[in-house]
């Protein structure tokens, strides 16, 4: 029974890794999430039939790991997941998740079809210019605002000396 449940909560973590077609860290998140649920739902149960039945059952922690399987499957994907929780934790607004969002996009390895379809065309000049307010939801006056940032910190970096161009290649 014990090696039957190994190799389920091992094949799912496989299936869910497997989601994103890639070896990258949405599949690496996933696996972690995958065993982060397995892992915690089968303590929660072991901890219950100590304390309803005075001591631990293997029945019982693999009850408590498939329920934790069972659960993650629909959420193993990364973002949906931590978008909720950061907007709780944080108190983040619409536009601080669609923000957070956009760079996630901008900085993946997806190809840049993806990221021209999903974000905008322009998506690789830098400011304004490369956001698509339409597909994204982020106001100009933000991305403005963290350029605006971002090269003055590079100066500093750079002691005065940094070389911004317009464009990011794509």
């Amino acid at each position: 029974m014990l090696a039957g449940a190994g190799l389920l909560w091992m094949g799912w973590s496989g299936f869910n890794g497997g989601a994103p077609y890639a070896a990258n860290l949405t599949s690496s998140i996933a696996v972690l999430n995958t065993n982060l649920s397995a892992a915690t739902s089968l303590l929660v149960w072991t901890t219950l039939d100590v304390i309803f039945f005075g001591k631990p059952s293997v029945i019982g922690a693999i009850q408590g790991m498939v329920t934790g399987l069972a659960g993650v499957t629909p959420g193993a994907e990364p973002l949906v997941e931590e978008y909720s929780i950061a907007a709780s934790v944080w108190k983040l607004s619409a536009c601080d998740l669609c923000e957070i969002a956009r760079n996630s996009v901008y900085q993946s390895g997806f190809s840049h079809a993806l990221k021209s379809h999903w974000i905008g065309k322009d998506y690789y000049k830098r400011g304004p210019d490369g956001n698509d307010i339409h597909k994204t939801n982020v106001p100009h006056i933000r991305v403005e605002f963290r350029d605006t940032i971002w090269k003055e910190e590079m100066q500093q970096v750079y002691l005065g000396k940094a070389i911004i161009s317009d464009e990011v290649v794509p």
